[in-house]
């Protein structure tokens, strides 16, 4: 997606923006001619003539006044759905992103690309695309009057034009990168701000929440530095051209005073030709400006392509799991480093319930991510009913498998979409969940049961509250194959017994789970248990 393509996805609203601003730019022409009769009239007192062009005048302000608003509310309305979808455009390159690919960016960075990065493609893409289109109205209707007053003047502007045109191309490369910069500098500011924030609670317990100022104020500093080097070469920019514009209006004033004495205008033309060629350079001027703006953005534009927008093609389709999940001298590391994974080799059969146990380190929610399809770089083979993960789209397999970890998510939404993630199940169904997953109390509590729309990331729940919640996700999603990766830790013992002897005890599940404190009571109800050994 680039600015241009945004454009002609609504081109009707564009156009029709476009005609307003060149209807408002003819009358705003016509309300300067009239300005003009009436002076000459006045001139030769005559008072009839001198007040019918005034009346013409003020028609053209009205109908310009009211124009703005028109154009401020229909162009904000156009602007909006643009940002809709560049903003939607993101979220599907982000939705089909590989778990690798989606976290070599945080979600700081992603959410300025969705804020700060489209507030700078408005202001330097779309605003000067409208700009442009006002200015070369402009120019154009300009330059027409100025030949109806005397052809000689029109030949000049188009000299001098010339002139004005050429001047802000010397800092095209600056501004570009200039430009880039500024982006960049906005999201690593979002990127720091968000880092300290949810730093909040270490930095307070330690009393070192003064960090909080200190390293906002830091990170604010640097972004501004950019900000304002943008300012810089823009503003140097706009000063050079406009210098150059006034000497341009100022040469074309002098030649309409000596057409006058020459007797070849009227008097009126003096303040015609002046607003008019004021009207052109200006024009340009702008024009050159909003050029370079808005070639600026596409770097912008260029960053949201580093994720993909397409899924991988599968050679094989899975539709349900059937037989069993196999590891076959899997292999893996993180960045080149050691292999945390080394020569694995195991199996998962269908409905049965498995333990993977092993020191703080050894590679077992690694594992688990693997089996999970979140990591792909691995060596050896992984199968799911004898096809292999790197032949298959792994949106298949994640139909079939359900991961729980030991920090779940909670979205700032009712407890009710918590658990369905929007999609319909039945109410009873639904009661079932919440008895099975021992939600019944939290529901009760809640003033709108499970409508209460909770808080971000659950920061009204306790832990154990959020991991029967994200549970209660899980059996409400039908998968069959669970992936628990110290899932119950935040539970009491109670608790924790309970749901562990709800998941081992369905006949219909494939449990793989990931413990540090295995229970006794436990083990006879699993078909197996794995002992991951760290690789040094």
């Amino acid at each position: 997606m680039n600015l241009y393509e945004c454009l002609r996805q609504f081109l009707p609203q564009n156009l029709f923006v476009s005609a307003f601003i060149i209807l408002r730019d003819f009358v705003l022409m016509i309300g300067a001619l009239a300005s003009a009769n009436a002076l000459t009239n006045l001139v030769k007192r005559d008072f009839d003539q001198f007040m019918f062009w005034i009346l013409v005048e003020i028609l053209a302000y009205i109908f310009y006044c009211y124009s703005l608003y028109i154009q401020d509310f229909y162009t904000s309305k156009v602007i909006q759905l643009m940002d809709t979808s560049i903003r939607q455009n993101i979220a599907n390159r982000l939705a089909q992103s590989s778990y690798e690919k989606y976290h070599e960016k945080n979600e700081a960075v992603y959410s300025s690309w969705m804020t700060n990065d489209i507030n700078t493609i408005n202001q330097n893409g779309f605003n000067n695309v409208y700009d442009l289109i006002d200015n070369l109205a402009n120019i154009s209707f300009s330059a027409i009057a100025l030949a109806y007053y005397h052809f000689s003047l029109i030949l000049s502007a188009i000299i001098l034009s010339a002139l004005v045109l050429a001047t802000p191309h010397i800092f095209t490369k600056k501004i570009t990168a200039a430009s880039l910069s500024m982006t960049q500098g906005n999201e690593k500011l979002t990127n720091q701000l968000t880092d300290i924030l949810e730093g909040f609670n270490p930095l307070y317990m330690l009393n070192l929440s003064r960090l909080i100022v200190s390293k906002t104020v830091a990170s604010s500093k640097e972004a501004a530095a950019k900000n304002n080097h943008y300012a810089r070469i823009y503003g140097s920019m706009s000063a050079t051209t406009n210098a150059v514009s006034v000497m341009c209006q100022t040469f074309i004033m002098i030649q309409t005073g000596l057409l006058v004495f020459a007797k070849l205008v009227t008097i009126g033309a003096v303040n015609a030709t002046q607003n008019f060629a004021g009207s052109i350079f200006a024009g340009i001027t702008g024009t050159s400006e909003s050029l370079i703006a808005i070639k600026a953005v596409q770097p912008i534009f260029d960053k949201f392509t580093q994720l993909p927008d397409f899924h991988k093609q599968p050679t094989a389709e899975l539709n349900h799991f059937n037989q069993q999940l196999s590891i076959h001298n899997l292999s893996f590391g993180y960045d080149h480093r050691r292999e945390i994974l080394k020569q694995i080799s195991l199996t998962i059969e269908k409905n049965h319930k498995y333990a993977l146990i092993g020191d703080s380190g050894s590679g077992k929610t690694t594992l688990l991510n693997i089996l999970a399809g979140k990591l792909t770089s691995y060596t050896g083979e992984l199968m799911i009913d004898g096809l292999n993960y790197r032949d298959l789209d792994l949106s298949q397999v994640r139909e079939q498998i359900y991961y729980l970890d030991q920090d779940p998510y909670i979205f700032n939404d009712s407890l009710r979409n918590n658990i369905t993630l929007d999609d319909h199940i039945h109410n009873l169904d639904l009661d079932k969940i919440i008895d099975q997953t021992g939600l019944s109390k939290l529901v009760s509590r809640l003033p709108d049961g499970l409508d209460t729309i909770l808080q971000y990331n659950g920061s009204d729940l306790s832990g154990g509250e959020k991991q029967r919640i994200v549970l209660a996700r899980g059996l409400s999603s039908k998968r069959k194959i669970f992936l628990i990766d110290e899932g119950t830790s935040a539970l009491d013992n109670r608790s924790r017994t309970e749901i562990e002897d709800l998941l081992t005890s369905d006949s219909q599940l494939t449990v793989v789970m990931v413990t540090h404190q295995l229970r006794k009571e436990l083990e006879p109800k699993l078909d197996r248990i794995y002992k991951i050994t760290a690789h040094s």
